[in-house]
């Protein structure tokens, strides 16, 4: 089995949204049984969505780990593919780095496990709201003080 994940942005601001990529493949010469994949929420993170292929059954109960398992996995049967969607919230600390985590594992002997764990990281950069607001009468008499608020 191999798992690769990959995420949409290097950096997201606060309050921002990263979707994620998830490709599992079996590059083995045997099948793979009961595969599970556990997947693990970034710390703070709120889910949005996840989506699985046909066949798989996920399981939200453990948040923010969230499992998903299929009884079989063919041997070269081709990617299948995975998509989550995170919120990041906006109390991040600016340059925090969001970690994202996942793994996978079967029942069936495996020889290479190296590739059986695949992370990606997002910066934060904290985004700014500031604004200033300058208001005055709209009209004057000529030689008279003129009074700004802001």
């Amino acid at each position: 089995l191999q798992v690769i994940k990959t995420g949409d942005l290097e950096a997201v601001a606060g309050s921002g949204v990263v979707n994620y990529s998830i490709n599992v493949e079996n590059i083995g010469s045997c099948n793979a049984y009961d595969v599970v994949l556990t997947e693990i929420l970034p710390l703070g993170t709120s889910l949005l969505s996840f989506n699985a292929p046909p066949g798989w059954t996920i399981d939200f109960s453990g948040l923010p780990v969230v499992t998903v398992s299929a009884p079989l996995i063919v041997a070269g049967s081709g990617s299948q593919y995975f998509n989550l969607q995170v919120s990041v919230p906006a109390s991040y600390a600016h340059q925090s780095v969001i970690r994202n985590d996942v793994s996978i594992t079967s029942e069936s002997e495996e020889v290479e496990l190296s590739n059986n764990i695949s992370f990606t990281t997002t910066t934060v950069n904290s985004v700014s709201d500031i604004s200033v607001e300058k208001t005055a009468p709209a009209t004057v008499l000529a030689e008279t003080e003129l009074e700004y608020t802001i």
